[in-house]
């Protein structure tokens, strides 16, 4: 879950929301990955993780070290021009930027601070974030820091590969809790390869970004 800004993926500028999971998820992710503007396909996020702050307008306005590490780490080239652009340029996904903007708006009014856990994963690794969310007393300035729990390693999965060929299929994928729309259900990467046959396959599925229901709930009650 962090902004969405990929590199090296078909459908790139408009086609982006609707077929990658691409972004800052600051992406996704990921959101945020998914509320974080930064590469949704995200890998390295480094062990101090990152921070960022927009105004009240929603503009970013100040990033640290661990940001740009992060983008170099993902070869996202934007990193260095994106001071004074609006965060919701950086997020995929209508469904993400709806709560997002709802989180934010209620810090601005005098919710003090919120902390959400949501995942970052890697094709080889699975990573469990956190996102903490605060507002300075006038509610101008809007906090953003990341940091890492723990992520362990796994097979991996070709659904997370950033280089992996896509073909026309849409496949949905939660950019909060990176589990993937399969039959009706969320599962995770290892359920939805198995069930779709993916390591037989030429190419994989595009990604929708959406979010589940489960994450919806908990991101409202934030």
């Amino acid at each position: 879950m962090l902004l969405n800004q990929s590199p090296n993926r078909r459908g790139a500028g408009a086609d982006r929301e609707k077929r990658y999971r691409g972004g800052v998820g600051v992406g996704r992710r990921r959101a945020v990955g998914a509320l974080l503007g930064i590469p949704e396909y995200s890998y390295g996020i480094g062990g101090r993780g990152l921070s960022y702050a927009i105004d009240d307008q929603d503009r970013l306005v100040r990033v640290d070290a661990g940001f740009y590490e992060f983008a170099e780490e993902n070869e996202w080239d934007g990193a260095d021009h994106c001071l004074g652009r609006s965060l919701w340029d950086f997020v995929a996904g209508e469904e993400v930027r709806r709560l997002q903007r709802l989180v934010v708006r209620r810090l601005r009014e005098g919710r003090g601070a919120v902390e959400l856990g949501f995942r970052c994963d890697a094709p080889a690794l699975r990573r469990e974030m956190e996102l903490r969310i605060s507002s300075n007393p006038t509610g101008r300035i809007v906090l953003f820091r990341t940091s890492l729990r723990f992520q362990h390693p796994r097979r991996q999965q070709p659904l997370l590969d950033p280089a992996a060929e896509r073909g026309e299929e849409v496949l949905a994928m939660c950019s909060w809790c990176d589990r993937f729309l399969v039959g009706g259900a969320w599962v995770e990467a290892e359920v939805a390869t198995a069930r779709l046959d993916l390591f037989r396959r030429d190419s994989m599925p595009a990604l929708q970004h959406r979010i589940c229901e489960e994450c919806d709930d908990r991101l409202l009650a934030a």
